[in-house]
């Protein structure tokens, strides 16, 4: 009898669980669902792997970041937003930067022409789709 009550028990507390665990689309999500997140998602990792985060909005200083210093620790992107965002190499906005248009994925950001990998420090959110006046990832490859 207590074996039921234990089994019982364990799948409400799975279920309890996994319904108090927020879902989060990343690039495997099919495109233009209702519920997908929308902003820019930083990947510790190539391929879209490793620690991830979502940002809707800019940071001067990625080592501010509460749950985790991203500073210097990005190597793939995915802007899942509807403007386009500016990658910079220093905190403040400046140095070096590449801007990534709404929709583009970059899987790899250490290959040429970028040599890009582990170097973000800042990041803001334009407000048009435009990277007018930025160099974009995708117009140097």
């Amino acid at each position: 009898m207590w074996s039921r009550y234990r089994a019982l028990f364990a799948a409400a507390l799975v279920t309890a669980v996994i319904a108090a665990v927020p879902m989060v689309a990343g690039p495997a999500a099919a495109a233009g669902a209702a519920t997908e997140p929308r902003g820019l998602w930083l990947y510790q990792d190539w391929n879209y792997k490793g620690k991830s985060r979502l940002f809707t909005d800019s940071w001067s200083n990625l080592a501010d970041v509460i749950e985790w210093n991203w500073s210097d620790k990005t190597t793939s992107v995915w802007n899942a937003d509807t403007v386009a965002w500016v990658l910079y190499d220093d905190r403040g906005f400046r140095d070096r930067s590449y801007c990534i248009r709404p929709g583009e994925r970059v899987i790899d950001l250490q290959p040429n022409p970028w040599r890009f990998n582990d170097k973000t420090s800042s990041i803001k959110r334009l407000s048009t789709a435009s990277c007018s006046g930025y160099v974009a990832f995708y117009s140097l490859s």
